[in-house]
């Protein structure tokens, strides 16, 4: 569950427009009670597509974070002016309290964002609404060292190139889609999109290049080691329109990567598993599977990775909160069909998931005695840090998805091409990644089974 995050609100730039409207809203509160509803909007926004795609846009918040940092502040005069909406269900020393944006708060300041979208818009900050400059010093979410080699990837990305023009006329069809079907498919869509947009514009300068914008990113690295920027969290749609005609652009990503991770995971620890080789080295197996369940890839690949990360497949419909349950029924709407199509997801993932509950106990076993988990850049956290197996499962496999694709990185110099995005998963550059950049990389991790391959945005 995302947390509130600890981006420091008073960097954080708004246009004079966005300020004005945010303070005649908030008209009536005090400092610390409008700090708050900053920290809350900050949060809100740069976690956007992560508290809406898994939380409904709820965002905890504990107590005493908010006794430290607003003192005085009592979030209960901003739900009093409609700001946002209080979720008093908690449990006390494990979930806290919720939080959650007002739509028309955020619906408003984005139009008011609209309003001046030209690229020499004020910018100032959204605490104090003085100027501010932009940060881009690199952001960690946690009190983890940064890793020598995460720090050396981070500086081979010295700019990053979009098309303005191309990435505006995509926000235009999206609004012009959501003002015609206001639902929450679209808001979600237009809004994630916009705000991605908005936090790369702050940054932008024109380039020689007719149309095209550069920047220099900041960068956020997440506890596994992955690092995050802007345009990563964006759309395929949006990807592509912010990626085109730009010249000798690449998008690479790993084939399967979380899926040959795991079987090099149990080749390790000599769990048989033939399903899943025979699933990584036939990539025409991915559409069979999916048709067979009756949905398409993307449904299949995030019930395929629900399971991964130690999700059930249940026995029927009504099972609460079941995100195999949820994935499915955004294709399959007959009850039916659905109870169906669970038994033949059951019947196709049986054989992977006696191996993976095999793999799930020995990690979360060797967790307990030593009482920490250390992933392949050395990032060690106590075993107490993961509620559950699911956690360790991503601290291992992204800690190695990440390992690869930042020493690739560092290899850029030598290989001939320019990495101007992190994917998580891949890259995108200026020139193309050579089989021998790829090979030296698989030499030196020992991780033989990642492959790079190159495809569309869209």
């Amino acid at each position: 569950m995302p947390y509130s995050s600890t981006y420091p609100i008073s960097q954080y730039r708004v246009t004079t427009e966005q300020y004005a409207y945010l303070k005649a809203v908030s008209h009536g509160l005090s400092k610390a009670d409008y700090k708050l509803l900053c920290h809350i909007f900050v949060s809100t926004i740069s976690q956007y597509r992560q508290i809406n795609e898994n939380n409904n846009g709820w965002l905890p918040i504990p107590k005493q974070f908010i006794q430290a940092k607003f003192r005085t502040s009592d979030p209960s005069n901003l739900e009093c002016l409609n700001l946002i909406e209080i979720s008093r269900s908690y449990t006390k020393g494990k979930y806290p309290r919720r939080y959650r944006l007002k739509n028309h708060i955020l619906d408003d300041f984005i139009q008011a964002g609209f309003s001046n979208s030209g690229a020499d818009k004020r910018l100032v900050s959204i605490v104090t609404g003085r100027p501010s400059k932009p940060e881009t010093q690199t952001k960690m979410l946690s009190e983890t060292h940064i890793p020598t080699l995460i720090q050396a990837s981070i500086d081979m990305f010295r700019v990053c190139y979009f098309n303005r023009a191309s990435a505006i006329e995509h926000l235009n069809q999206l609004q012009s889609t959501y003002i015609q079907a206001p639902n929450d498919r679209n808001r979600f869509r237009f809004f994630n999109d916009w705000l991605i947009f908005d936090a790369i514009d702050k940054l932008a300068e024109p380039t020689n290049k007719l149309g095209i914008y550069s920047f220099i990113p900041s960068y956020t690295m997440q506890n596994t080691g992955r690092i995050s920027t802007p345009l990563q969290s964006a759309t395929r749609a949006m990807k592509a329109a912010a990626y085109s005609s730009i010249e000798d652009l690449h998008n690479y990503d790993l084939a399967s990567s979380q899926m040959a991770l795991l079987l090099h995971q149990f080749e390790l620890y000599r769990i048989p598993c033939s399903w899943l080789e025979g699933y990584i080295n036939d990539p025409t197996r991915r559409l069979e599977y999916a048709r067979t369940v009756g949905v398409t890839v993307d449904i299949w690949k995030k019930c395929l990775y629900t399971i991964l990360m130690t999700g059930h497949i249940p026995t029927n419909i009504k099972w609460k909160d079941s995100p195999v349950v949820e994935a499915l029924e955004k294709e399959i709407h007959d009850p039916i069909e659905l109870v169906a199509a669970l038994g033949r997801l059951r019947k196709l993932l049986s054989p992977l998931i006696k191996s993976l509950k095999l793999w799930h106990k020995i990690i979360e076993s060797q967790a307990k005695q030593e009482g920490k988990v250390s992933n392949m850049f050395g990032i060690e956290r106590p075993a107490s840090d993961f509620k559950n197996t699911a956690g360790i499962v991503a601290h291992l496999l992204q800690g190695s998805e990440a390992y690869f694709i930042h020493l690739l990185t560092v290899f850029s110099w030598k290989y001939g091409f320019k990495p101007i995005s992190n994917e998580h998963d891949g890259l995108i550059t200026l020139g193309k990644i050579s089989y021998e950049a790829q090979q030296k990389v698989r030499e030196l991790t020992g991780l033989h089974c990642l492959e790079l391959r190159e495809k569309p945005f869209a």
